[in-house]
């Protein structure tokens, strides 16, 4: 007979040796020593045994978000995957009946087949946010090192426009961005607190979120934050994160941006200088979930060629919490486990 328990309560190494079966090796030695952290304790991750081996695996992490004007409690599920010989014999019913009782509205981004699977079960689900990417090295671009053949004679193509274009973004001056000196999870909180949510459904960003996310983050390294606007009240923040794998491959992600999407010209020097980081780190591409409209046109703009939807599910037994998340959304690669390793 399976039974449902949490992480707290199996010997460790019968969960990892379960990760290092399932996973890839980086996403599983993640999980392994930082699986805690991430999800907020083993007590938000879930093990089905039977016969005293795991059967399956999933995770939530716990969140605040902003939706239909209010602050509300979620929880982002992800990971789930059964053992492949147990598959088809109804075990994912065990996480489903516990997850949903374990918060009033849950979240996720799904894959096309999660998504199918989701709707069946009556969850919103929506695929229009776009991930963009910008190719600095064509070359190194993740999707290009792993192809075939007529994806590197195309990046070889592209890479003298590349050249052209990282030296076009490092002649730019971006007068209204700067860099953050140290890590300051106040300085970003009030950036949040002053900008215009304008209906938006997105993350709740408190400086005990930012302390958590980023002050307690594994590599803190490197994790950059840039801010635009006023000196003494800016009115953007970006975050950056910029990865060298183990393998020597060099890649950046753009975890998050706030403030005022209207206001163009400070989303612009924002943008630029991080990219000029990017740049400087050599990162072959750069990514970038552009879930409002004017940071999508800006990203086109800054040479984000490349563009591939995201899907976003939500659940909730509340009607009006699933009209509001079949609107205006602003989600971005910080959320869930978008930043996981890959």
């Amino acid at each position: 007979m399976p039974k449902l328990l949490t992480a707290e309560q199996i010997a460790p190494e019968l969960l990892n040796n379960f990760l290092r079966r399932v996973y890839p090796p980086l996403k599983a030695e993640f999980l392994i020593q930082h699986g805690a952290w991430w999800h907020g304790s083993n007590a938000n991750r879930l093990v089905i045994i039977e016969e005293d081996k795991v059967a399956g695996y999933c995770g939530v992490i716990p969140a605040q978000v902003w939706v239909a004007g209010q602050v509300r409690s979620a929880l982002w599920w992800v990971d789930l995957v059964i053992a492949p010989e147990l598959r088809g014999r109804g075990l994912q019913s065990l996480f489903d009946e516990r997850i949903k009782q374990m918060s009033p509205l849950l979240l996720g981004f799904p894959n096309e087949v999660a998504a199918k699977i989701h709707r069946k079960h009556g969850w919103g689900v929506r695929d229009d946010m776009p991930i963009d990417l910008l190719p600095l090295w064509p070359r190194d671009v993740k999707m290009v090192r792993s192809g075939g053949l007529v994806r590197r004679i195309g990046a070889l193509a592209l890479s003298p426009l590349a050249a052209f274009w990282r030296a076009w973004l490092m002649r730019q001056n971006p007068r209204r961005a700067w860099r953050l000196p140290a890590f300051d999870p106040q300085a970003l909180a009030d950036v949040f607190e002053r900008a215009p949510r304008n209906g938006l459904n997105t993350a709740w960003r408190e400086a005990s979120w930012f302390a958590w996310r980023y002050g307690q983050a594994p590599n803190r390294h490197e994790y950059a934050f840039y801010l635009a606007g006023k000196p003494e009240s800016p009115s953007h923040f970006l975050v950056a994160r910029f990865i060298t794998q183990p393998d020597g491959l060099r890649y950046a992600r753009i975890l998050d941006v706030f403030g005022d999407f209207a206001d163009t010209p400070a989303l612009s020097d924002l943008f630029t200088l991080a990219l000029q980081d990017c740049i400087r780190h050599r990162a072959g591409q750069v990514t970038l979930i552009a879930s409002r409209p004017e940071l999508h046109t800006l990203a086109r703009r800054l040479g984000f060629l490349f563009s591939a939807p995201v899907g976003f599910c939500w659940l909730s037994d509340d009607p009006a919490l699933m009209q509001a998340l079949s609107a205006e959304n602003y989600w971005a690669l910080v959320d869930s486990d978008n930043d996981a390793p890959d």
